[in-house]
């Protein structure tokens, strides 16, 4: 029997608080954002050139285990087949790949993750317990649309 998990470790409402334009590369911004229900809050490197972001903007954003609707994990080998039938990818706008290279506990049970997406990078920080899917050396999507 087959067994349909959820894919999705971590989603929230994110709203963006601040940008900072001249972060680190050309036509990557870094944004700082708070999520709405778990209290998170994220610091993320985006391509702005190809996804536009301002201050104030509401962000859907995921972290997945896989782009599979039902879950399964998928090999490390690239995957072409990815962009001709139904993903997790056709429900969000931005879409990168990457690996949790770093984890800082903080007092009590806060958490800093740090993923690294090709030199893209995402501070995730919040409750353990809202994270809990998450561990060093994972491999993640991030997932991300505008409200």
């Amino acid at each position: 029997m087959d067994v349909k998990t959820n894919p999705i470790i971590m989603e929230d409402q994110f709203d963006v608080m601040k940008i900072d334009h001249e972060a680190h590369f050309d036509r990557v911004s870094r944004l700082e954002a708070v999520s709405r229900t778990f209290g998170l809050k994220a610091t993320l490197d985006v391509n702005t050139d190809i996804y536009p972001v301002e201050v104030s903007d509401s962000l859907t954003i995921a972290l997945s285990k896989t782009l599979e609707l039902e879950g399964q994990l998928s090999s490390d080998a690239y995957d072409a087949t990815v962009l001709t039938r139904a993903t997790l990818a056709e429900r969000y706008e931005y879409v990168c790949h990457g690996t949790v290279y770093n984890v800082q506990a903080e007092k009590g049970d806060v958490v800093n993750f740090y993923i690294s997406f090709g030199g893209l990078l995402l501070k995730l920080k919040g409750q353990i317990q809202k994270l809990g899917g998450l561990d060093l050396g994972n491999r993640v999507y991030l997932l991300i649309r505008k409200q």
